[in-house]
């Protein structure tokens, strides 16, 4: 836990020292296809951008419950406290069991290129049958957030079970 928490405020200190050229304001809302919607929250002076990734099309008013749900949850979080209100979070909401999600986030390597993250997600792919096409999805927000985006944090979080998985 204490390597965890030396990892996170050294990334934080980068995030820190590099300005942000990327425009969001607080308000802003985006929405990507019909199965996913994307949200900016600014709790506690912390900017959080929550995007529901089902695997089907869900009512606006169910995806505003979900989002609703997991921001209630992520900030009862202790990891949270340690996230700096600087730093660039993803939260993707996904309808997956625990076991998969932490599976997908072990398996999916993010520190390095893009390319090094599709040749991980084509072997995890590989790995798995049951959620194949749905992961795939999900993994093109990740990417999306990571390397577009250029978030600094990427949390999965399962809105089945509440479980999530913290990518750096």
């Amino acid at each position: 836990m204490d390597q965890l928490v030396e990892y996170l405020s050294k990334k934080l200190k980068e995030v820190e020292q590099v300005p942000n050229t990327k425009s969001s304001g607080p308000g802003s809302s985006t929405s990507h296809d019909s199965s996913s919607s994307s949200s900016v929250s600014s709790n506690s002076a912390r900017q959080i951008s929550i995007e529901v990734v089902a695997p089907e099309k869900l009512a606006s008013h169910l995806r505003k419950r979900c989002e609703f749900e997991v921001m209630t949850k992520l900030t009862s979080l202790p990891m949270m406290q340690h996230i700096s209100s600087k730093a660039q979070t993803c939260v993707l909401a996904v309808e997956l069991p625990s076991p998969v999600l932490k599976s997908m986030g072990c398996a999916l390597d993010i520190s390095q290129s893009e390319e090094e993250f599709n040749s991980s997600l084509a072997h995890h792919l590989h790995t798995v049958s049951k959620y194949k096409k749905y992961l795939s999805h999900i993994a093109e927000r990740i990417c999306e957030a990571k390397f577009e985006r250029e978030m600094t944090f990427i949390i999965l979080y399962s809105y089945k079970d509440h479980g999530y998985c913290l990518l750096v």
